[in-house]
This record gives C-alpha cells, sequence and structure tokens, in this order.
C-alpha cells in the first residue's frame, strides 16, 4: 500500500515546524505538491492518484508555487471531513 499525507497549513499558524520550513524551502518535486487552497482540491485528487501509482508523497495546502505560505483560513472538522469525503469518492480503487 502506497502512503500519502495532506497537510494543510493554518493561516493562524504563527511558527511552522522546521521540517515542514524545510520540506517547502525545496520545493515541489515527484513526493512533494503545493496548492495554494482547497479551491485547488480536484488538482491535488490528481496529485494523489499520482503518489498512489508511484512511492507516495506529501500534498500542502495553503503553500503557493513560489514556496509562499499562505495557510487557509477557517479551517473547521467540517472543513477536515470534505476534504476526506472528495478525496475518497474521487480516488478509485476504493476500499470498502
Amino acid at each position: 500500500m502506497i502512503m500519502f499525507n495532506i497537510i494543510y497549513i493554518s493561516s493562524r499558524t504563527s511558527m511552522l515546524n522546521a521540517t515542514i520550513m524545510s520540506k517547502v524551502s525545496f520545493g515541489e518535486s515527484e513526493t512533494i505538491e503545493f496548492k495554494e487552497s482547497l479551491s485547488e482540491l480536484p488538482e491535488g485528487a490528481e496529485t494523489l492518484c499520482g503518489f498512489e501509482n508511484q512511492n507516495g508523497g506529501v500534498l500542502y495546502f495553503g503553500i503557493k508555487n513560489n514556496h509562499e505560505v499562505m495557510g487557509i483560513p477557517n479551517i473547521t472538522e467540517k472543513t477536515i471531513r470534505d476534504l476526506s469525503q472528495h478525496i475518497y469518492d474521487n480516488l478509485e480503487p476504493q476500499n470498502n
């Protein structure tokens, strides 16, 4: 089973974890992808499909392609549930 992670950067985060910042500073790669906002969720789902077909990866929301950390405002439990449901509904095969 290939693993992937989705990380959202909250706009309320005042100090980012050093590990995340080091990943951001190196930019995107075959296993790291940045999306500026959750409006890019359809593209993010495609990225996750690619990760699944390769060696896994990490998808970051709230970071521009130029490495600028924007953050995602107003993250709630419902936002996270909706994100998870969208990914589940749009990735195949689904594990039932």
